[in-house]
């Protein structure tokens, strides 16, 4: 419990879910986790995709934009 009180006393700034959640923002992680499995496992794990990790990164940048529920592939 103390550990639970000095973490939410240290980031009761990010701790407005109510707001967020009006705004329709994500809260938890599971986006992001299932963006990892799509964005990334997709793209490097397929069969017969073969690359290095310095060409992959352009391609899961635009890849997450492009897969992003907000409007980030219009600003780009």
């Amino acid at each position: 419990m103390r550990k639970l009180g000095e973490y939410v006393s240290r980031n009761a700034h990010r701790l407005h879910y109510p707001q967020f959640i009006a705004r329709e923002l994500p809260i938890g992680s599971g986006a992001i986790e299932t963006g990892v499995g799509v964005v990334h496992n997709e793209r490097l794990k397929n069969d017969c995709m073969h690359g290095s990790v310095a060409g992959a990164r352009p391609v899961l940048a635009l890849r997450a934009t492009a897969l992003s529920p907000f409007p980030r592939w219009q600003a780009f």
